[in-house]
């Protein structure tokens, strides 16, 4: 049987990859390290491939818990927003779903 699929998140990655650099200095598999890891291969292979990518959310302070990453439409609207946002907390401002909803059909619309 084999086991259930599991979301990591950015912080379980970064783990899994300094224990499979470990894991490397005993000259293993990636078949083997994947074993070792309790992890399939083809998610070793996944975690790897995206090594560069998922450093880089380390270093940009990304959330370390998220487990999926997902993009808004529109990126420029998405930039807007967050800075709209960060200023409404500065203010103290009432911020909720609906809010910011709306907020984002408004600067989409623009």
């Amino acid at each position: 049987m084999s086991p259930k699929r599991k979301g990591l998140s950015l912080k379980d990655k970064l783990s899994l990859l300094h224990k499979y650099d470990n894991l490397l200095l005993k000259t293993v598999c990636q078949r083997d390290a994947a074993i070792k890891l309790n992890i399939s291969q083809a998610t070793l292979s996944s975690i790897l491939k995206n090594r560069n990518e998922i450093q880089k959310n380390v270093l940009l302070n990304k959330n370390p818990d998220r487990k999926r990453k997902r993009a808004g439409k529109n990126l420029k609207v998405e930039e807007c927003l967050l800075q709209w946002f960060k200023q409404a907390l500065l203010q103290n401002a009432p911020i909720n779903r609906a809010i910011l909803m709306d907020k984002a059909k408004e600067l989409a619309k623009n």
